[in-house]
Parts: structure tokens; sequence; C-alpha cells
């Protein structure tokens, strides 16, 4: 679970603004990312009125040959109301869940304010029907800053609310630190880790997820993972660090970026727009 909210944080730290709708004649939508060597790895497919329709992506983690593949559905507000496909098995998942492919339905319901409250996924796994399960996302709004996100697995072997993350804005509209915890009983929760985050100046490629996410195009994040002892005191296990590089359109949208990894790995990316 842990490796898989770094991958999804991932991608939270790097989207549009806070909770907002942009019209969809915003610039900033990505048309295609390539790799270092100029391939395409992933596309967005946009129909007449702006609103992205297809989307496909692959990644080094997924399962050899496959990649992930949604389509969108928005309602009389532009606001998205369904993301449905294909999501691969990641490759050093060693769980069956997480490596094996499945069909999945993203369902969102929104509050008075148009503020995302629920996000329902649905997992189908067409070759083992009995992994299915379905995972919710609850979003509470306790101040302008702060962001609180509940998940919890429903499924034969888990009805709980498992873990929460809390997101903190800053003043310039940008996710600057993330807390997950994790529940050690039904009263108490334990922080697993905190994410740290900068950022730069410029513009970041336009998002229609809803979910908590930055205006601007990170820079650095560190990751602290702690420890507990069986006496509950907490401890540092380690930290990491990831450094972001980018080059710029005339629009002052990033075309490149380069990401380096705590080991010193550098993965670049291009984007068309």
């Amino acid at each position: 679970m842990f490796l898989l909210t770094i991958l999804v944080v991932a991608l939270l730290f790097t989207g549009c603004n806070k909770m907002e709708y942009n019209p969809p004649q915003s610039e900033g939508k990505i048309t295609e990312v390539l790799d270092e060597e100029e391939n395409t790895i992933g596309k967005f497919i946009y129909d007449k009125n702006g609103f992205v329709k297809k989307s496909w992506f692959a990644e080094d983690s997924y399962t050899s040959g496959e990649k992930a593949e949604y389509t969108y559905t928005f309602d009389s507000e532009k606001r998205l109301i369904k993301k449905s496909g294909y999501e691969p098995g990641i490759i050093y998942m060693s769980s069956m869940i997480g490596a094996m492919g499945k069909d999945v339905v993203y369902s969102y319901e929104y509050n008075s304010n148009g503020q995302v409250e629920k996000i329902t996924v649905d997992y189908d796994y067409p070759e083992s029907t009995d992994l299915d399960f379905k995972r919710i996302y609850s979003f509470q709004y306790p101040s302008d800053s702060i962001v609180i996100e509940a998940m919890n697995n429903i499924d034969p072997a888990a009805n709980s609310i498992n873990s929460h993350n809390e997101y903190q804005f800053n003043s310039s509209g940008n996710i600057a630190a993330m807390l997950t915890y994790y529940n050690i009983s039904q009263d108490e929760a334990r922080i697993n880790s905190k994410t740290e985050c900068t950022y730069d100046n410029e513009k970041a490629p336009y998002s229609f997820d809803p979910q908590p996410s930055s205006k601007n195009n990170l820079l650095k994040k560190t990751i602290t993972v702690y420890n507990y002892d069986t006496a509950g005191s907490q401890s540092i296990a380690y930290t990491s660090v990831y450094r972001y590089e980018y080059t710029y359109n005339n629009d002052n949208y990033p075309i490149s970026q380069t990401e380096t990894l705590p080991n010193g790995t550098e993965i670049v990316k291009y984007f068309k727009y």
C-alpha cells in the first residue's frame, strides 16, 4: 500500500489548481507524453468542446505490453463524473491485486460547493473474480488550506477505513505537505509518512481530475517514512528526495521534465499540447 501511495502522490502534486473547475478552453492541456527517446508513452484525446474523451499511458512498472486506458464522462455542470477503463498490474507489487491487471470504474460525487466529496473505484479482475473489490475515497474540507482524504476498502476481507491523507496547502495554492496516516485501532491513527514539496512559479498542465493538486510544477519532493517501536515511540525509517527540472514553452507550461530519483537515476519526459 505504501508503494501505491507514492505512485498516487507523484501524480497529485503536479496537477492544476486546488479543487477548481477551469473552462475547457483553458490552455495547458497535454495531448501527448514522450520518453527520453521521444517514443510516445501517453496520449489524451479531446472532444470538440475541449473535454478529454480518452487517454492511455504506458509505464515501465506495468506488465509487459500493457498500458492504462480510460474513457471519461462529464455532467451538465462540466464536472468529471466517471472514468472507466483498464489498469495493468504493477510488476514489483507482491500482492495479487496489485500485480494483476483489472478493469476499473471511477465514480465521482460532489458537495454543494462543487468540491469532490466521494470517489468510488470498482476493481474487476476478469481472470480472478474472487479478487474483485471496491475502494471509496471520502473528502472533507475543515479549512481553506486543509483537505482530508480517507480511504475505505470494501471487500470480504476488509471493510474499514485503512488510512487517510491530510493535504496542507500554502498561500500559492500548492500542496506544501501531505501527511499519510494508518489506523492501528478504531480510535487511533499513526503517521506513516510525510511528503514535503516545493514548486516553481510557472503553470502546471491542466487536469480534469478533481482530487487535490497544485497550481505550479513540482521542484522537490521529500518523503519521510516513520517507524514505531513496541512502546509506540516514533523514529525516522528513511528519507527520500526527488528533484525536478523543466523547460517551458512560450505560454509558461513545461515541455520537458527531468526527474532525479533518490538513487541519482534521471527520468526525462516531454509534453505536447
